[in-house]
């Protein structure tokens, strides 16, 4: 994976609350850099882990409870397409 390079400018609050982005228009902040980065992880690598696993199971083992009060893994939707 290919480095990003972010470099910080010096910036001041004019006359306002709250943050100012210091960050030119067309340069990734270190946030947009992470969530970039978490997304990818997420979607390249986690999500056809969980897959694989929960592909494996069966119905009464998707569909299971250990009790009134808990989800069974068949509740959940992680789809992508979300």
């Amino acid at each position: 994976m290919p480095q990003a390079r972010c470099e910080v400018q010096a910036c001041t609050v004019r006359n306002g609350p709250g943050p100012v982005n210091c960050y030119p228009p067309r340069m990734n902040s270190p946030a947009t850099i992470f969530l970039e980065f978490s997304r990818n992880k997420l979607l390249e690598q986690y999500w056809p882990r969980l897959r694989g696993c929960v592909e494996r199971l069966t119905d009464e083992q998707v569909w299971w409870r250990p009790n009134e009060a808990s989800n069974s893994i068949g509740e959940y939707d992680p789809s992508p397409e979300r």
